[in-house]
């Protein structure tokens, strides 16, 4: 993947025991739009009801900014 840091899916009824989603990463640098970024972390997703919506780090070479996304269904394991 070139370098880049990528966000990842994991779900746990405990916080303890971790399963792992098949398809990660959900977020890299090559699913990415190349101008978008290169490095994504610090994920923050809140479910407001009817979708996820996520905010994140996103790094363009040197340039901070912060990205968005949204999805209306959590991923399958």
């Amino acid at each position: 993947m070139s370098g880049g840091v990528n966000i990842r899916y994991a779900v746990s009824v405990d916080g303890i025991k971790w399963k792992k989603y098949k398809g990660n990463p959900i977020l890299s640098a090559v699913s990415a739009t190349p101008s978008f970024g290169n490095a994504f972390l610090e994920p923050c997703v809140l479910f407001d009801g009817k979708q996820y919506r996520m905010w994140f780090a996103a790094w363009h070479g040197a340039t901070p900014s912060i990205g968005y996304a949204i999805s209306i269904n959590k991923l399958p394991l």
